[in-house]
């Protein structure tokens, strides 16, 4: 069948696959491309998807434009080029730049970033580091003097600083990219997301901590919804942006890191009274979530994490507001409904797969307030494969049956344990909203 006998959609929804790159990999630390004008030539397969046919050649150029990624200085000359042979194709389809290597300083940019104007939505500027030669602990950031005047003409809705070289802990330095912030209140009105970078460090005490973004930079950005914050940033920042940093009150923070969870704490312990305060005060907000929830336990999902570490990680959950633990818990025991009527060996770390010393049951025995939150994702999911578990349901019907009939929705059998569970069915009843046999 020929291309050209697919409709319009399917070659559009075809191509969008084909070009497009997730908003959470454009602001990440990876070595990302996009099959576009700057690494394609007419003998690549990416430059031919525009020669097919006139249709083909229609719907392409769009997301042909849409990403620039410039990570060498034969890229940017390409760019240059393509600018002069035709502008209005960036004018009318680019609306996502990514700049890398300090090539912030190629006038092609320049150029580009005043074709683009205010339509572009996406800026990622992947900073690179190097050693001074006058002091090997002291970074410079290659290419970045000229990043204030370049970005001028541009009103981004998301903005990236990302670290090039995340390996870098201990070298500090005063960035000249800060003055960036500067320019929030003037030129930065559609700002909606800020990533920050993985490390900011200054030289104003000698335990190299990260620097902050200042307050008056989170309020002089009306539209500023949502801040990804690397894990070394203090809890206290994080409150302060979402108690006073969004101006109607729904500002989320994406903490990222595996060891966010952990760092927080000791910072909190570490921390002056009043930070300790504004720490304990977060539940004021309004949403308050973190990021890469996976990685903080160290376990990835439908997979049983280890004990001790997840039991760890609930014992210090009395310092966190209740918006966060219940998002926490859910992440925790929620299984995707894609999954759940699937035909993977799945298990939901409830009352019928858990012991004593099984991290989903610890979870009810740190405190009433975190039991309270708990019980019903621990009993939502019936999960049955085993003799074994079948007769755990009919102890547990014979002790709290009220529980099952409050919280179970979703029940999965599998190997044929129907008749076993007949007692369940009949109390849950018309309240069950999803049911599996496998």
């Amino acid at each position: 069948m020929s291309t050209l006998e697919f409709p319009d959609e399917i070659l559009d929804a075809i191509l969008n696959h084909y070009f497009h790159i997730p908003t959470n990999v454009f602001f990440s630390n990876l070595n990302v491309s996009s099959p576009n004008f700057f690494t394609s030539a007419p003998n690549n397969p990416e430059y031919a998807v525009l020669l097919v046919s006139r249709i083909v050649h229609q719907l392409a150029l769009p997301h042909f434009y849409n990403t620039v990624i410039v990570r060498s200085t034969k890229q940017a000359k390409s760019i240059c080029r393509s600018l002069y042979a035709n502008p209005s194709n960036f004018t009318h389809f680019t609306r996502r730049i990514r700049i890398e290597n300090g090539h912030l300083r190629a006038p092609a940019l320049k150029t580009l970033f005043a074709q683009v104007g205010s339509r572009l939505e996406d800026l990622c500027i992947r900073v690179r580091y190097a050693a001074a030669d006058h002091d090997p602990h002291t970074l410079h950031t290659e290419g970045t003097p000229d990043v204030t005047p370049a970005l001028r003409n541009v009103n981004p809705i998301r903005l990236g600083i990302i670290d090039y070289a995340e390996e870098i802990k201990e070298i500090h330095f005063m960035s000249p990219i800060l003055d960036i912030y500067s320019l929030g209140s003037v030129f930065w009105s559609r700002l909606n997301t800020l990533y920050l970078p993985y490390r900011f460090y200054s030289k104003r005490s000698s335990d190299y901590r990260p620097q902050q973004p200042g307050n008056d930079f989170l309020m002089s950005c009306p539209g500023l919804q949502t801040i990804h914050l690397p894990s070394e940033f203090s809890m206290s920042s994080v409150a302060t942006f979402t108690m006073t940093g969004a101006h109607d009150g729904t500002a989320q923070v994406v903490v990222h890191g595996p060891e966010v969870v952990a760092d927080a704490l000791r910072r909190l312990e570490k921390a002056e009274p009043s930070d300790r305060e504004m720490a304990q005060n977060m539940d004021q907000a309004r949403v308050l979530t973190i990021g890469s929830l996976a990685a903080v336990a160290n376990f990835p999902p439908f997979e049983t994490p280890r004990p001790s570490l997840v039991l760890n990680f609930f014992m210090n959950t009395f310092k966190f507001p209740n918006e966060l633990l219940d998002a926490i818990l859910e992440y925790y025991f929620y299984i995707p409904e894609g999954v759940f009527f699937s035909n993977l060996n799945v298990s939901s770390p409830n009352f019928i797969t858990c012991a004593p010393n099984h991290p989903g049951y610890s979870a009810l025995l740190v405190s009433r307030n975190l039991r309270h939150m708990a019980m019903p994702y621990f009993y939502s999911t019936v999960i049955i494969r085993s003799v074994k578990q079948a007769e755990a349901i009919g102890r547990s019907l014979q002790i709290d049956s009220q529980k099952f009939y409050r919280f179970t929705r979703r029940i999965r059998i599998e190997d044929g344990h129907i008749p076993a569970v007949n007692s369940l069915l009949t109390l849950v009843g018309s309240q069950l909203e999803e049911f599996c046999t496998r």
